[in-house]
């Protein structure tokens, strides 16, 4: 691991502390097993330390997170895993990278942080994206204040390219041409599936479709008792990705709504469960687009056939509930 004079280390690190978020830690209140997980699956390099750590999986404000995606601050870069559905060609960049791209660096939308064209970060909820991108500046500005961050030793390790700031940006500029150029050359080709459909979703079925497919989900995950994060991750995935929603953001949080309803009637009124399930069941049968209530028919099976063996009686119970209504018969 890198050496450096404690008193930068103290530095760099009330600097570190100056942004906050339950989803976000700093030296050693960096959870043991979010450190490991990060240092895997962002591929740290071997001779970089994790100093900060930013975890973005769904219950990634909780010390338990195993941090499958988010970003983590080291001495020397950035480092950083997306869900699928928001994939960057980038996902590693050095402090001398990142200067040369501080004109590009911002928030083109809630939840996303650009890092130039080709690098992009999905943020956490919890996450101020306007403070952190402030702070990313800062990094910049703190290591190029403090020659105690050895530039030779960086160079030598190839932390950093070995270039004036201005050959930098030109190799920057050219990743983020081709970048774009890519992007353009797949938005140029026409429409196929969902993707051609969309407006007429967005238009016509989507609130029914929304009702049904988050119906659907939230009966299967509160019948699975107990349903582990591993599905709620994958079933927020799968949101995520479904083209036949226009808002992504409102169909989780439908589902995650619902999910707490059901689980809070679960354990203090049984009585209003039956009621509660029966419309949900009726929200479901009222998707009249075939070809929707056969796409959730698919992802239920999906599921059920990922649980074969140990999914008990009341998920048995329930897939066939949604099996019925899917087929009108709610």
């Amino acid at each position: 691991m890198p050496h450096q004079d404690p008193a930068v280390e103290r530095a760099y690190l009330d600097l570190l502390g100056s942004v906050s978020s339950p989803a976000y830690s700093v030296g050693i209140a960096i959870p043991a097993q979010k450190r490991n997980s990060a240092r895997s699956l962002y591929q740290v390099d071997e001779d970089d330390e994790i100093k900060a750590l930013v975890d973005t999986s769904l219950i990634g404000a909780s010390q338990l997170a195993s941090a499958k995606f988010g970003m983590a601050i080291g001495w020397f870069a950035l480092y950083w895993r997306n869900p699928f559905y928001e994939p960057s060609p980038r996902t590693r960049l050095s402090w001398v990278e990142l200067r040369a791209r501080l004109p590009r660096i911002g928030v083109p939308r809630p939840g996303v942080i650009s890092l130039g064209d080709d690098a992009r970060f999905i943020s956490s909820p919890t996450l101020d994206d306007g403070r952190f991108v402030a702070l990313l500046r800062a990094i910049v500005g703190f290591w190029e204040k403090n020659p105690q961050a050895d530039r030779a030793y960086l160079r030598a390790q190839r932390h950093a390219p070995d270039a004036a700031p201005a050959e930098v940006e030109r190799v920057a500029a050219a990743q983020s041409r081709a970048y774009v150029q890519a992007g353009q050359a797949m938005a140029a080709r026409a429409p196929a599936g969902h993707a051609a459909r969309h407006d007429f979703y967005s238009q016509t079925l989507a609130q029914p479709y929304l009702a049904a497919l988050t119906g659907a989900l939230a009966l299967w995950l509160t019948a699975r008792d107990p349903y582990s994060y591993e599905e709620l991750d994958a079933v927020v995935d799968f949101l995520r990705s479904d083209d036949s929603l226009p808002d992504t953001d409102q169909a989780i949080d439908t589902l995650l709504d619902l999910v707490r309803e059901l689980n809070e009637l679960k354990l203090k009124s049984v009585y209003r469960l039956p009621p509660r399930r029966d419309r949900i069941l009726r929200d479901i049968a009222l998707c009249d687009s075939a070809d929707l209530r056969a796409g959730i028919g698919a992802i239920i099976d999906g599921l059920a056939e990922l649980t074969r063996g140990h999914r008990g009686q009341a998920a048995d119970a329930v897939y066939i509930d949604i099996k019925k209504a899917l087929r009108g018969q709610a």
